[in-house]
C-alpha cells in the first residue's frame, strides 16, 4: 500500500471488509470523533485501545455529535476509560504552555531551549485515579 491519503469512505469500506474477513462480529468503530477531524490540517491523532465488550454494537464510521469520550455514556469499565482519556487531554492541554523568548541567545541562563518547556512545571508528577 502506498502512502497516499485514503478517502474516508474508502477507509470505512476497507475496515468493514477486514473485520468481516477476520470474523469480528461485535461491531467496530473507525473514529471516536466527527469525520471532519481527519483533514489536511490534522497534526495529532489519538489511537484508543480496544474497549472490548461482549454485546454487538452496530459499526460506527464516525461520531458526528462530537468526541465520543465526551458525548457518550459508556457502560461498565467504559466510563472509567472515558474519565481517564478526558483527564489525559486536560493534562496535555494544560502542559502546552508556550513561552516566547526573543531568541535562543537571550534565554535566561539554564532555561531549556524548547518554547513549551515552562508547561512541564504544570504537569503533575502522578495522575490520580478518578
Amino acid at each position: 500500500m502506498n502512502d497516499a491519503a485514503v478517502p474516508f469512505d474508502d477507509a470505512v469500506s476497507r475496515i468493514a471488509a477486514e473485520c468481516a474477513r477476520l470474523g469480528y462480529d461485535l461491531g467496530w468503530r473507525f473514529l471516536y470523533s466527527p469525520k471532519a477531524t481527519l483533514g489536511p490540517s490534522t497534526d495529532i491523532a489519538f489511537f484508543g485501545i480496544n474497549p472490548g465488550g461482549k454485546v454487538f454494537e452496530p459499526p460506527v464510521a464516525s461520531v458526528e455529535q462530537g468526541n465520543a469520550y465526551r458525548t457518550e455514556c459508556w457502560p461498565g469499565n467504559g466510563a472509567s476509560l472515558q474519565r481517564e482519556v478526558k483527564k489525559l487531554f486536560q493534562l496535555l492541554a494544560g502542559a502546552l504552555v508556550a513561552s516566547r523568548p526573543r531568541s535562543p541567545v537571550e534565554r535566561p541562563a539554564g532555561a531549556p531551549c524548547r518554547g513549551a518547556a515552562p508547561g512541564r512545571s504544570c504537569w503533575p508528577r502522578r495522575v490520580p485515579k478518578s
